[in-house]
């Protein structure tokens, strides 16, 4: 992938940005077959653990984008990657990833924030429900009703990417009467099933996470440590040498997070947000 001046300059204004035509049609399928054979081995840890999908995680057409956006060549990688699989429409609200939920003065707000997440959706959403749902321009308040809610657009073969501090929700519906109108995604419940627009097929999609070597990376990194479904994730993801082996020869550093937390008593962790001191 050529670099793209434009890229990080909109990026950083809207704190989100929709890459088009990144992978093929073939990849994609491919990459819907390997997502399945994932489900039947009952595989579940991150994607840099299992062979098939490490070459997704650091394809280097997807380093290029982490790199521009960050705007460093050394990127850091510690684990929180997925392949998520839904054959059942899942729940959407808007939310923020990073610490800083409630404080707006905290360290994540000081300056522009070091760790993005990346999606690849593997059926179109143009016209489908399903999409990721994004608050423009939200990233740089704590407020997650600041920013006009929008319908990621993606098609087959795009990348989606945002800040940790983006404003988003994970599964939008579209009302078939106007599937271009943005409902609250706190009415869907209000609503029957049958006046939504279906999902084209069943939604799989790749997530990934990576950042800047900082302080704020370490906070994150902290903070996730607090949080039980993350730990659970680390406990599950055991790097053989093959992996330290990868990431070395595609310039990443990787964290390894499970001797930090192999020990942890999984009762003291937050299930849900707790904000950490600053």
């Amino acid at each position: 992938m050529q670099h793209d001046k434009n890229l990080k300059k909109n990026f950083k204004d809207r704190g989100w940005a929709l890459i088009k035509n990144v992978f093929s049609a073939n990849e994609i399928a491919r990459f819907r077959e390997i997502a399945n054979q994932l489900k039947s081995e009952q595989y579940s840890a991150d994607l840099l653990g299992h062979p098939l999908t490490r070459t997704i995680l650091f394809d280097d057409r997807i380093l290029n984008v982490v790199k521009q956006l960050l705007e460093t060549d050394e990127l850091v990688y510690f684990g929180d990657s997925s392949c998520t699989i839904s054959k059942t429409p899942g729940a959407a609200h808007f939310h923020k990833d990073n610490p800083d939920k409630l404080n707006g003065n905290g360290p994540d707000w000081q300056e522009e924030y070091p760790v993005i997440r990346l999606g690849i959706y593997l059926q179109n959403h143009d016209k489908f429900s399903g999409a990721l749902a994004i608050r423009d321009k939200s990233h740089n308040t704590n407020d997650i009703t600041a920013g006009s809610p929008f319908y990621v657009d993606n098609q087959v073969g795009d990348l989606s990417v945002w800040y940790l501090t983006t404003t988003h929700a994970g599964y939008s519906k579209r009302l078939k009467l106007a599937p271009n109108f943005f409902l609250n995604t706190s009415l869907y419940r209000f609503v029957p099933d049958f006046m939504f627009v279906p999902e084209e097929q069943y939604r799989i999609a790749y997530f990934m996470t990576f950042g800047k070597k900082g302080p704020l990376l370490d906070r994150y990194l902290r903070y996730l440590q607090t949080r039980e479904y993350m730990v659970q994730a680390w406990k599950k993801t055991k790097y053989d040498q093959s992996c330290f082996d990868f990431a070395a020869s595609k310039n990443i550093e990787l964290i390894d997070m499970y001797p930090k937390v192999k020990d942890v008593d999984e009762s003291t962790l937050n299930r849900s947000h707790v904000e950490l001191p600053n």
